[in-house]
């Protein structure tokens, strides 16, 4: 939401500025809430108890700053805040885990809780703590995912006041530095390097421009972007990922060294600063060189990658131009290359400007979509492949726009995933999932169809996952084998500890996890295998590709026997022609879906389905003899 995107890129460098905030966050979320009182509470020291550091209230109500809370006297609430990303009460009165709380939460007529802990650097700095007045009160999903981010906020205003601090005292203790450094030694210290790297970092960067305006002499910047780096740290690991990026940084600076200087910007982002006047010819023919570079495979942590970039190029209109400016639009204009595919470069020019423009205003619908129920799940069927028979379904969404009509989600669930959005959507659809699989099993008990629900990384990593799954499972009043959870290989292995103890809490409660996209990513089998899965999708590229090509083809019969030796469900994605969906069969695969069988269709066409996949019903006079 922008009121949580506007806090949380608050800038807090002082004491008053952090008052400020914390104050926003409370009346944000007596707000949004609807509720009157909101606080703030921090941990002691040695975590024996709460204090109010803020709160806000009906006018007339007594002071609580300075009031505590001792853990010792109310073991239930404080286990709670120690083991929960929330603590929900929805009847303070009923709720066996406040007993101890009860009279005092009973003088301030508190009805319902919905707490948050803030949690910075991993460990519990204090809880975020909003309380409903009068009778009990049954918090909404979205209300959930609202505090518990709120807490972030406030976490994040703190980091950021710690960080000011520390830098502060930094800044001090680098001038006491400097004044005992002679001209030379200022001088050697003003040179920076990139640590991992060993290349000149940003501010070398920014010198070397410095000196270029003040000759006034022209220049040009190449931003550069490793395509695959997050692909590698997801699969193989960060430290992996750091040898791919010094790998392509040695790679680069052997051909870049003949053009000018290269940098490290941040993370796998680079720039090529190439001095003097030049054609759009002579970058191009330079970013040839860089891609054909990196095109020659490598070896990282014993596996064989190609490393792939994508390009920005930009000049300056004018030689006053400033610098930042010329660097931000290349690295517009290499985000557009990554768009292209990657692999490739992309000069900017000002219509990119307009699009970065339409971005913030994509993100801005979106969060009206979702407040306008635009956002729907189609439904394509899941047939088993040897009966040709309806097993269930999988919901995908769409954007049904009111003037754009029905927008597919290869137009927005990438930028959504680039923000907190995509954990907004996925709960939505969640619901939504879990609202259509009740309507089908009133109709049809426990024939109904299975509906298997994709959920993006970010949701997979997100610890409130399991809350937001039994709450809408609850809700909806849906029992765990009606639903079946699809994450892919990256978001699997992206955060391995988190994800398996996610994988079996899910599976507790009935769920099915299937792994989607299988034989895509950079892990190996057997790596992948040691979760406890249910089931894989074969990726539609390898699909398409049998009887076409043998290797795709081997690569599909080796699926199905490793699903078939480890009594895994296996189900091959978009199925076009009935030669393809013969050879699966053929070769034994469960399962299978694509347009040969039906596209995505709506939930009352998805029921129309289901109705011809339905027996014909036995003539009275049969059943009656």
């Amino acid at each position: 939401m922008a009121v949580l995107a506007d806090i949380g890129a608050r800038p807090v460098r002082s004491q008053a500025d952090l008052d400020a905030c914390l104050n926003d966050v409370l009346l944000t979320a007596s707000e949004m809430l609807q509720i009157s009182r909101c606080s703030l509470w921090q941990f002691a020291p040695d975590g024996s108890g709460i204090e109010c550091m803020a709160y806000v209230d009906d006018p007339g109500v007594p002071n609580i700053v300075g009031v505590s809370i001792n853990a010792a006297s109310h073991p239930g609430y404080f286990s709670e805040l120690r083991t929960n990303r929330l603590f929900i009460s929805d009847n303070t009165q009923t709720d066996d885990r406040l007993a101890s709380l009860r009279p005092y939460l009973a003088e301030a007529w508190i009805g319902a809780m919905l707490d948050a802990p803030v949690v910075i650097g991993g460990q519990s700095w204090g809880v975020l703590c909003c309380e409903h007045r009068g009778g009990p009160r049954q918090w909404l999903v979205e209300e959930q995912s609202f505090v518990a981010n709120l807490a972030d906020c406030v976490a994040i205003a703190i980091t950021n006041l710690q960080r000011a601090q520390a830098e502060e005292r930094l800044g001090q203790a680098e001038g006491r530095l400097r004044s005992l450094l002679s001209s030379q030694e200022k001088q050697t210290a003003a040179v920076t390097v990139d640590p991992l790297t060993r290349l000149p970092n940003r501010d070398a960067l920014r010198l070397r421009l410095e000196e270029l305006a003040a000759n006034r002499s022209g220049y040009a910047i190449i931003c550069i972007d490793c395509d695959d780096l997050a692909k590698v740290n997801d699969s193989l690991g960060h430290a992996a990922g750091d040898t791919a990026l010094s790998v392509l940084a040695q790679r680069l600076e052997q051909k870049a060294n003949r053009f000018g200087m290269l940098a490290r910007l941040r993370s796998d982002e680079f720039a090529l600063l190439v001095p003097g006047v030049h054609t759009p010819g002579d970058l191009e023919a330079i970013a040839e060189v860089l891609l054909t570079e990196v095109r020659t495979p490598v070896n990282i942590a014993g596996h064989t990658l190609t490393q792939s970039i994508s390009l920005g190029i930009a000049l300056p209109e004018r030689l006053e131009d400033d610098a930042d400016e010329v660097i931000r639009n290349a690295a517009t204009a290499m985000r557009r290359a990554k768009e292209q595919g990657g692999g490739t470069f992309a000069h900017f020019d000002p219509t990119m400007r307009h699009q970065a423009v339409a971005r913030l205003r994509l993100e801005a619908d979106l969060v009206t979509a979702l407040r306008r129920d635009e956002l729907q799940l189609f439904y394509q069927p899941i047939m088993a492949l040897g009966e040709r028979r309806l097993m269930g379904f999988e919901g995908l969404v769409r954007w049904i726009h009111p003037k754009e009509g029905v927008i597919p989600p290869s137009q927005f669930i990438e930028q959504a995933e680039e923000s907190s959005l995509i954990l907004d959507i996925g709960a939505h659809l969640f619901n939504q999932a879990c609202a259509q699989a009740a309507r089908w099993r009133r109709l049809l008990g426990d024939g109904a169809p299975t509906i298997s629900v994709n959920l993006s990384a970010r949701q997979f990593a997100d610890p409130a996952l399991i809350r937001l799954i039994d709450s809408a499972m609850a809700s909806h009043k849906v029992p765990g084998k009606a639903l079946k959870l699809e994450v892919t290989e990256t978001s699997i292995l992206a955060h391995a500890d988190l994800v398996l103890n996610q994988i079996h809490a899910i599976r507790e409660r009935g769920l099915a996890v299937v792994i989607d996209d299988f034989g895509t990513g950079y892990s190996s089998f057997s790596h992948l295998l040691q979760f406890p899965i249910d089931g894989l999708k074969i990726d539609r590229r390898f699909v398409a590709q049998i009887g076409q090509d043998r290797r795709s083809t081997a690569i599909v019969d080796a699926m199905i026997t490793l699903a078939r030796s480890l009594e895994l469900n296996l189900v091959a994605e978009g199925i076009e022609t009935p030669e393809v969906a013969n050879y699966l069969t053929a070769h034994g695969c469960w399962g299978g879906q694509g347009y040969l069988f039906d596209r995505p269709l709506s939930a009352e066409a998805a029921m129309q389905r289901l109705e011809l996949a339905l027996p014909e019903p036995e003539p009275l006079g049969k059943a009656a003899q």
